[in-house]
């Protein structure tokens, strides 16, 4: 019997596997002075059907930029990019 052919996740689906992820891992929440869930009130609405996987890169590496944190670290395999999430001059 052959396997199931699922489809690829949608932009939001990506966004909520991110964020449920650093939800459920990420212990400097409070160190770094972020509200996640605010995150997630900003950032959701703002992915559609129609966000490209450019703008939904951009916008997650807008999100945890917030953070300050060299540990996180998102890179696109298809483009190599490397999302910069902190503040260069923060030596």
């Amino acid at each position: 019997m052959p396997l199931p052919v699922s489809s690829p996740p949608t932009q939001v689906e990506v966004w909520d596997t991110m964020w449920n992820q650093m939800a459920v891992h990420y212990p400097f929440f409070c160190i770094r002075g972020v509200n996640w869930f605010a995150v997630d009130a900003l950032y959701r609405p703002q992915i559609t059907a129609e966000t490209t996987d450019d703008q939904l890169f951009a916008l997650i590496t807008s999100a945890l930029s917030l953070f300050k944190d060299a540990h996180l670290l998102l890179i696109d395999a298809n483009t190599v990019n490397v999302g910069p999430f902190v503040d260069q001059t923060l030596g």
